[in-house]
């Protein structure tokens, strides 16, 4: 997927970062390990190209561990624009036959056998630390890979703290380009 629009951001640096592969191993899904690497990434490109601030972009899985992130580095990051993201990974497993072999993989069971991994691995577990961010949380009505009462809980618990722009689409598992470059280009002209 290219995002040609960005170009039109003025002083966009775009980092993306490596997570270490798929979620499908004890240091996927929001560890402490992936956390770390995307955090080592943005670091160097704010050294390299002096970027003052970090706008975070994330689709689904990415959008997951974008709030992961913002939760375990409190401050790095402005905001961002987050797209169909699990938020509680225990429901998701419940609800997602499809991803539940990868789920007990990174966190060593099942929701029932170890619940607290899955809390802490979870937004949901972790989103009290998340406090004055600007984000753009997006879902798609039509999901069944992640279904939309995730990103309205997100939005529920997050908008307690946070500037929370909340979009629906008549979509499903989808990412517009067009709108997330909208929105980071707005997030940008927050400077």
């Amino acid at each position: 997927m290219t995002w040609p629009d960005l170009q039109s951001i003025p002083d966009c640096v775009l980092v993306g970062p490596n997570f270490g592969g798929p979620n499908n191993h004890p240091q996927g899904a929001g560890h402490s390990a992936q956390l770390e690497r995307i955090y080592r990434v943005i670091r160097q490109a704010q050294l390299e190209h002096r970027c003052a601030r970090v706008i975070l972009s994330g689709y689904s899985g990415g959008g997951y561990v974008a709030l992961m992130f913002l939760a375990t580095y409190p401050g790095l990051a402005f905001g961002g624009s987050l797209w169909v993201f699990p938020n509680d990974l225990a429901a998701w497993w419940a609800e997602n036959e499809n991803h539940r072999a990868d789920l007990e993989a990174c966190l060593g069971g099942t929701p029932d056998e170890v619940p607290e991994r899955y809390l802490a691995r979870s937004p949901k577990g972790v989103s009290a630390t998340i406090t004055r961010r600007h984000l753009f949380l997006n879902s798609g009505l039509q999901d069944t890979d992640v279904l939309p009462h995730h990103q309205t809980d997100a939005r529920d618990e997050l908008a307690q703290a946070n500037t929370v722009a909340f979009y629906s689409y008549d979509t499903g598992h989808v990412f517009q380009p067009s709108v997330a470059v909208a929105q980071l280009r707005h997030l940008s002209g927050q400077f």
